[in-house]
């Protein structure tokens, strides 16, 4: 579907990696051009993966940039919604006590 990203001169003298793929609806090579290899190859791929098209491979992309909350952030949020849930109930049930024992010692009333 596509070739290796090919490097390219800009007029500033600097160099450039284009992503090279073929739109699945017009069948023309289409390219993007980054300023890194990886990022080249990374979007490549992605578009790839998605049947060559760009657009829903940039969604996809601008949804993974995105931060969401992390492990600890998740599990804490859960924590505090459980409903009766105390200090006996947390010592009796060991994935508290042995999975996640400082989440345990800071939520614990």
């Amino acid at each position: 579907m596509s070739g290796p990203p090919r490097e390219r001169r800009r007029s500033d003298g600097t160099s450039s990696v284009a992503a090279l793929w073929r739109d699945p609806e017009t069948g023309r090579q289409t390219s993007l051009t980054y300023d890194d290899e990886r990022d080249a190859r990374v979007a490549r791929e992605l578009i790839e993966a998605v049947g060559g098209h760009a657009d829903e491979a940039g969604r996809i992309a601008e949804a993974v940039r995105k931060p969401g909350p992390t492990v600890l952030e998740a599990i804490g949020e859960h924590i505090d919604l459980l409903t009766g849930v105390c200090q006996r109930s947390l010592n009796s049930d060991p994935l508290w006590v042995w999975r996640i024992p400082a989440i345990v010692a800071t939520r614990a009333t």
